[in-house]
């Protein structure tokens, strides 16, 4: 689970640094991961963007319980 709702965005030099670490936790055997991210469009932009560069799959939720039941069906 990726909780972002205290995250604030980095700097474009950290960047490729978060799609390296992604791509390594899917080469590790990461299947599926819950993102929490709500009321910050530009932030989610920001967040896509690093996904689609990893390969990363994930889907968004607005609060932790909902995201945690989804992870364990």
């Amino acid at each position: 689970m990726i909780d972002l709702t205290q995250y604030r965005g980095i700097s474009s030099e950290h960047i490729d640094m978060h799609i390296e670490a992604q791509k390594y936790a899917i080469s590790a055997g990461l299947k599926k991961s819950a993102v929490i991210l709500y009321g910050n469009p530009m932030l989610k932009v920001l967040v896509d963007h690093i996904f689609k560069q990893s390969g990363l799959n994930a889907t968004y939720f607005n609060n932790r319980s909902t995201a945690e039941n989804w992870l364990d069906l």
